[in-house]
């Protein structure tokens, strides 16, 4: 009889955006589509680290698409706010 090793597979999550697949994310690290237009890839981006918070603990799940728009909408009001500080203003 051969003894066989269980490795442990990471959580894959898909991401997705507009019914397409636009990146992945497994074991902390996300791999993202180049083909999204600036905006796009900003939403793409904080949904990623929305699901990568997730798969490390930090924010309780599950992640679903409509939760990760949500989150990346936040993100997206808080840069719009982090652009409004004038430089050498901010505390």
């Amino acid at each position: 009889m051969t003894a066989s090793v269980r490795v442990p597979m990471p959580t894959i999550q898909p991401i997705t955006l507009n019914r397409s697949l636009v990146a992945v994310v497994a074991d902390g690290d996300a791999l993202i589509s180049e083909d999204l237009d600036e905006r796009d890839a900003a939403t793409v981006k904080a949904m990623c680290l929305f699901a990568i918070e997730i798969q490390a603990g930090e924010t309780e799940g599950p992640y679903t698409e409509t939760r990760a728009l949500a989150y990346a909408s936040r993100a997206a009001g808080f840069r719009q706010a982090a652009r409004a500080v004038p430089r050498g203003r901010e505390r």
